[in-house]
């Protein structure tokens, strides 16, 4: 009995020490990043938080002539090898010690909140309308255009269709 109570405090002592870099690298990764899931794409996507610090290129580096471009915190970017790595180097520079195949897991987990492009766009312009309606020029504008590619189409496959596609030379298909 003594042994089995001795095994499960020695287990649960190797459990927390084993979890902890996980539980650091989940902390490091939601007070430095933001990621999520672009539900149209079916892509990942990372950002620093605002306010957190990038690296941005030095002058020496970019070499002479070369302008600095603006490294911004809103930019998003795809959760490629590229993206994965640089939030990998970050956690190994907070000396956090956790397996690759970890971070990637927890990254594409839930952690990542589903995004819908087209949702968030029409939500951003809800109620924002100036009350001009713009589809009767434009459509005006593309009418001629519109009528000559349905009037084609319809042609070809009622042409197609009929039988007068077929030449006395060719079988018809």
């Amino acid at each position: 009995m003594e042994n089995q109570k001795e095994f499960e405090k020695n287990y649960e002592q190797r459990m927390q020490y084993m979890l902890m870099p996980i539980r650091q690298m989940k902390q490091y990764v939601s007070e430095n990043f933001e990621v999520r899931h672009n539900v149209i794409t079916d892509v990942y996507e990372y950002r620093r938080k605002p306010g957190e610090k990038t690296q941005e290129p030095s002058e020496k580096s970019l070499g002479t002539g070369a302008r600095k471009q603006n490294v911004g915190a809103d930019l998003w970017r795809p959760l490629d090898e590229r993206g994965f790595n640089t939030i990998a180097c970050g956690i190994e520079d907070a000396n956090i010690f956790c397996l690759d195949s970890r971070i990637k897991r927890w990254l594409r987990s839930d952690f990542a909140k589903d995004y819908h492009p087209v949702r968030q766009w029409l939500e951003s312009v809800r109620g924002k309308w100036d009350g001009v309606d713009r589809t009767a020029d434009l459509f005006g504008a593309y009418r001629p255009i519109i009528i000559v590619v349905t009037w084609g189409a319809s042609g070809c496959v009622q042409w197609s269709a009929s039988g007068l596609a077929t030449t006395p030379n060719m079988p018809m298909r």
